[in-house]
């Protein structure tokens, strides 16, 4: 189950009568003189989740109708683990029972608020637009220690391919890539201060999942859903079978960080050197030597900085394809690199399956049937 979700629900198919009970708070822009200068905009509506009482504030958008300004959007970004279940340590990645799950607890927040069932009944999965998602994959460790190797590979991977923006708090590190319409962020959970679950031992036993457990958060824009058709619940129904999932991690987890290339960590052995030309050979001899490769002649011979540029991209190029070495990257770094464990460890895990005793504690593929089904009968 996705860890979040950003979520436009269009309520205007709600009688006048059930749309007049949806809350909404608005903010008038006024100058000094408490004049209205500019165009009125929207508050966040304090809500909690009904099922657990963590926090799901939203926005409401209004329209004129009929002369009376009445809701006609609400926007919720909310962490469905939490809201549901009261946790988000380990959870399952479907993005379709997180867009459900939503949906549901939209409704029972506008139950409370007044609106009838049988008016809750025309508001569809069709009905909510998704501004984005979070697809989370969980890497489970032996130990917290394997679990502070991979971070520890990743940052420097990260920062060694200049990738990353690096966020260092006070409980754990987070290493952050922006990507193009997307971001994707590691990490090892440590701050467990927003649990609701209320048995003492689950609790612990969740803590100690977590605690060896790598979470990595893929974080899809609005624009990028779109433009893929991925912008609605409907729409990720059948993404197990897709190979959605799978194809997302190896875009924006193992596509940044390069898994495929498996650089070298130690100089090539003659045998390897024999497919390089003599100009090739002697750049490589340079990049060793530490020599700047701007100075060599196979790049300093261009006539022009546009010419210089395009030799140095091929001959980067080239020589990553014979040898696994990346001369953009100092010797003295691509040494440190662990390419071969990062690639054999950022693997595609497939959907998070928690243990048989803490699986009815978590929002995954063997409770949701159940959460669904009480969902369903708090709003009858």
């Amino acid at each position: 189950m996705s860890d979040s979700l950003k979520a436009l629900l269009k309520v205007q198919s709600l009688s006048k009568t059930a749309r007049a009970r949806v809350p909404f708070y608005r903010a008038d822009v006024s100058d000094h003189h408490r004049r209205k200068v500019g165009r009125p905009y929207p508050k966040r509506v304090p809500e909690s989740s009904p099922m657990t009482g963590t926090g799901m504030p939203f926005l409401t958008f209004w329209a004129d109708v009929g002369g009376e300004q009445m809701a006609s959007e609400l926007v919720v970004d909310m962490n469905i683990p939490n809201a549901l279940v009261g946790h988000n340590f380990v959870h399952g990645t479907s993005v379709y029972a997180a867009g459900m799950a939503t949906l549901a607890l939209l409704k029972l927040c506008l139950k409370g608020h007044g609106v009838p069932t049988a008016e809750l009944d025309r508001l569809t999965p069709d009905q909510i637009s998704l501004q984005g998602v979070t697809v989370t994959y969980l890497l489970e460790f032996g130990t917290e220690g394997e679990l502070a190797k991979f971070v520890s590979a990743a940052e420097f991977t990260a920062k060694t391919f200049r990738i990353a923006t690096k966020m260092v708090d006070s409980s754990n590190l987070t290493i952050t890539v922006p990507l193009r319409g997307a971001s994707t962020t590691m990490y090892g959970k440590t701050d467990f201060s927003h649990c609701a679950v209320e048995d003492p031992a689950v609790v612990r036993s969740l803590k100690a999942v977590a605690a060896r457990t790598a979470r990595i958060e893929v974080y899809l824009q609005g624009h990028l859903l779109r433009d893929r058709n991925w912008d609605t619940i409907a729409s990720w129904k059948g993404a197990y079978f897709q190979g959605r999932y799978e194809a997302i991690f190896n875009e924006f987890v193992r596509g940044p960080f390069r898994c495929a290339d498996l650089l070298r960590t130690k100089k090539p052995r003659a045998a390897a050197l024999v497919p390089l030309t003599p100009g090739q050979a002697s750049a490589l001899a340079a990049y060793f030597n530490g020599d700047a490769l701007d100075a060599i002649p196979q790049i300093a011979d261009g006539e022009t900085a546009m010419a210089r540029s395009k030799r140095k991209s091929k001959l980067k190029r080239a020589l990553l394809k014979k040898t696994r070495i990346d001369i953009g990257i100092p010797w003295r770094e691509h040494q440190k690199l662990d390419s071969v464990y990062l690639a054999r460890t950022l693997t595609y895990p497939g959907d998070y399956h928690p243990a048989e005793d803490l699986a009815p504690h978590c929002f995954c593929r063997a409770s949701w049937p159940e959460w669904r089904r009480k969902l369903e009968t708090a709003l009858q």
